[in-house]
């Protein structure tokens, strides 16, 4: 009696035929794959979003500042309706009439 309840036995299942889960089992992994694959593909495009947009912005905020301080340099021609200037192309006579004309500001 102690002999026999001395002996171990691993419990060891084997197929005789086809697996019947093996279908499950490939349809699980399956899935599960494709949700690795399209986590990674979402990962992949926001983090590549998150740098073109990045890398744009430095890229056109250096560009920005560069103009603006060329446009400093040389006296600031633009003009905001302020100083509208004219293109005289008819080579009409030029009008000036002041009476409607801001003050500077006031």
């Amino acid at each position: 009696q102690q002999l026999i309840g001395g002996i171990k036995y691993e419990k060891e299942v084997q197929w005789l035929g086809d697996n019947p889960r093996i279908l499950e089992r490939a349809q699980r992994d399956y899935t599960v794959t494709m949700g690795n694959v399209l986590l990674s593909t979402l990962k992949l495009t926001g983090i590549s979003l998150l740098c073109s947009l990045g890398i744009g912005g430095l890229i056109g905020g250096a560009v920005f500042i560069k103009r603006r301080r060329a446009q400093a340099v040389n006296g600031g021609v633009f003009s905001d309706a302020g100083g509208m200037m004219r293109l005289n192309l008819e080579d009409l006579p030029v009008r000036n009439d002041s009476s409607k004309l801001l003050g500077s500001g006031e």
